[in-house]
């Protein structure tokens, strides 16, 4: 579902949330990526992959309203999504 390791680590940094004791690891690290890569917390790709996680774990309201924070900037346009519809095929994720 993600193409770069900063793309995994963001995502891996939203499941180590989900864990008591890796918690902050996870906090720590997603507030790296938002400091030093902002890109990919605004990739769609990297939003369609946390949004499935976050279906899955089960993490505390701050913890979901802190990552729904940093993805704030990610464009809601069809024009981005359409290039991640077109290139897996997920049109029925998308709600078509």
């Amino acid at each position: 579902m993600v193409e770069t390791d900063d793309e995994a680590a963001a995502v891996e940094a939203v499941s180590a949330l989900g864990l008591r004791f890796t918690e902050k690891d996870g906090e720590t690290a997603l507030h790296r990526l938002a400091r030093e890569r902002p890109e990919v917390l605004r990739s769609p790709r990297v939003f369609r992959a946390v949004h499935h996680l976050l279906a899955e774990l089960e993490l505390s309201l701050p913890a979901r309203r802190f990552v729904h924070a940093l993805f704030e900037g990610v464009p809601m346009d069809e024009a981005a999504w359409a290039g991640l519809e077109a290139a897996r095929g997920d049109s029925e994720l998308m709600g078509e």
